[in-house]
């Protein structure tokens, strides 16, 4: 690992700094030329650009290697939202980078900067008033990735919208919803609005109603409620605590059993899958006994 950054560093830093150097030398060189003064002019010139530009390309070399190394770390954690930080962080600290660098480049060359960014200062202050929305959607972006009130994958509603977190970018976040529709947020609504995170769900609480037929009997009523309990107990995604299955009601239509449980899942389509497993090994359960369901607007079920 060691030689192979060792490797990625001399290549993107030390060649361009190679250049440097070089130019460096032509300037200590030049005084004792014997060249007219155009050339000397020009050579010094050119000599001083070549170092400026070579250093700029360097440093923000160097932030790319940094940014090989922090994905490679993210990559290791479990927060896929790590891995979207990254390359944000990375583009940030490379604007950062350009911006001074050319600052820098600009001041070797001999050009006040100081007197141009008067000079600029009103148009500068109209491009940021015209940028003031792009700059809430950069610092809400920022927030996001501080507080993490998500990740990508969670199923969350917001505004309005619900959907699965798809991608977290510089101006906006995307949800894929059920419809598999794509819904994107600007992200300085986002810090405003209420969140609702159904992916947090730890652990995600099921309860229904299963309405069993009157010509059901006690004894398969009570095949029918340890059956259940049997079916959950079973499952290793149900927490075994929180089982609880009882004959709860004899309705106008129906005789009523209430089940209720909690399953350990942290994404939406885990929980949808595990329903779906347990509710067939109820009707399988409910076949084997001879057990007739209610009507279906007799049974209900919800979260």
């Amino acid at each position: 690992m060691s030689m192979h950054w060792g490797r990625e560093v001399f290549w993107r830093v030390v060649r361009p700094m190679s250049y440097c150097l070089i130019a460096w030398g032509l300037l200590l060189w030049l005084p004792h030329a014997a060249l007219p003064s155009r050339w000397v002019f020009v050579l010094q010139f050119s000599a001083k650009l070549i170092m400026a530009v070579a250093f700029v390309l360097a440093s923000t070399n160097m932030v790319d290697v940094l940014g090989d190394w922090m994905a490679q770390r993210a990559a290791q954690t479990a927060r896929k939202l790590d891995d979207h930080l990254v390359p944000l962080t990375i583009r940030i600290i490379k604007l950062v980078v350009i911006a001074l660098g050319s600052v820098f480049v600009l001041q070797n060359l001999g050009i006040d900067v100081r007197s141009l960014m008067a000079g600029l200062g009103i148009g500068g202050l109209a491009l940021a008033f015209a940028a003031k929305e792009t700059l809430a959607n950069v610092f809400g972006t920022m927030t996001i990735f501080a507080d993490k009130p998500f990740q990508i994958g969670d199923w969350i509603v917001l505004n309005g919208a619900e959907g699965a977190v798809e991608q977290v970018g510089f101006r906006s976040t995307r949800l894929r919803t059920a419809s598999h529709t794509l819904v994107t947020v600007p992200n300085a609504k986002i810090v405003d609005s209420i969140i609702d995170n159904l992916s947090a769900r730890d652990p995600r609480r099921v309860q229904f109603v299963l309405g069993l037929n009157y010509q059901t009997s006690p004894e398969q009523i009570q095949s029918i409620v340890e059956g259940i309990r049997n079916i959950l107990l079973e499952q290793r995604s149900v927490k075994k605590n929180s089982i609880e299955v009882y004959f709860s009601k004899i309705g106008a239509v129906s005789l009523d059993v209430s089940v209720t449980f909690s399953l350990d899942v942290h994404e939406q389509a885990s929980e949808v899958r595990e329903k779906h497993n347990i509710l067939m090994a109820i009707m399988k359960l409910s076949g084997q006994l001879g057990v007739s369901l209610a009507s279906p607007k007799n049974a209900a079920i919800h979260d």
